[in-house]
């Protein structure tokens, strides 16, 4: 496992490195990349422990499942999603682990935003329902629990076929799409953000995990558009590390920079598989 210092199709920038301690060891990160992928660099992919001692790692690796949570600083966090930036500790969870009642003092006024539609996913789906509002002049607000706008896009760098009917986006890269899908206009985009619960009288509840904020949109109407959950067929031994989904794969090579080995057998032969 390694970092990826030259990538054959994304430009590859240089960004500050950041310290952390694991298990009493000084890992290096670098800024604004996750801890999932410092660890893997420096040879830790085991993030934590099943009943039985098994060894888990990363499985869907774009924060949608709880395989890589872990202590950070504290507080209970699923690695593949969290910077490095600022963190000081990391540790497993232990299996006795009980977390600490959260103490919220509330010392100004919760936010309630207004709007016709909420959507929920930033990615191909959501921003297309969002670009076809936008056109009937209906107000909307997007809510998403990533740093950029585009879901699963940003980590593709296969080319796409065209779409069909609009003759769109043939020969484009997944990451060169993502770019276009929401045009230069963002506003009304909540990055960061995850919906938690749905009240009566049309009231959605949105936390910004990064600031911890938490805050409402009313609404008329709801859009889930949170797209696709990796999945992994069944198979004797397929929690083991080293055992990943395609999601991984990608994420990790195409985002995270980091190459997780060089021997490997690749189950599917489509154009994320090729």
């Amino acid at each position: 496992m390694e970092r990826i210092s030259k990538h054959p199709i994304i430009h590859i920038k240089d960004v500050p490195s950041h310290t952390f301690s694991y298990n009493g060891t000084s890992i290096i990160g670098s800024e604004g990349f996750t801890i999932a992928a410092a660890l893997h660099q420096a040879g830790y992919p085991v993030h934590s422990h099943s009943i039985r001692n098994r060894s888990r790692s990363l499985e869907c690796g774009i924060g949608k499942c709880s395989a890589c949570e872990m202590l950070v600083d504290g507080e209970v966090k699923r690695i593949c999603i969290t910077p490095v930036d600022g963190v000081k500790k990391v540790s497993e969870i232990p299996k006795d682990y009980v977390a600490e009642p959260a103490v919220f003092a509330k010392t100004e006024a919760v936010k309630v935003y207004k709007t016709r539609v909420v959507i929920v996913g930033a990615g191909p789906a959501g921003l297309a329902a969002r670009e076809v509002l936008n056109q009937h002049g209906v107000d909307n607000i997007v809510v998403d629990s990533n740093q950029e706008i585009g879901g699963q896009f940003n980590m593709q760098t296969h080319q796409f076929f065209f779409f069909e009917q609009e003759k769109l986006y043939g020969g484009m890269r997944g990451f060169e799409i993502s770019k276009t899908l929401a045009g230069d206009n963002h506003s009304g985009i909540m990055l960061n953000c995850t919906v938690w619960d749905i009240f009566e009288g049309n009231r959605v509840a949105v936390k910004n995990f990064r600031n911890k904020e938490v805050f409402y949109i009313d609404c008329d109407y709801f859009v889930v558009a949170t797209g696709a959950v990796p999945f992994l067929p069944t198979f004797h031994n397929d929690d083991l590390p080293g055992v990943y989904t395609a999601a991984v794969i990608q994420k990790m090579m195409n985002t995270e920079l980091t190459l997780l080995g060089k021997n490997i057998l690749t189950v599917g032969a489509g154009n994320i598989g090729y």
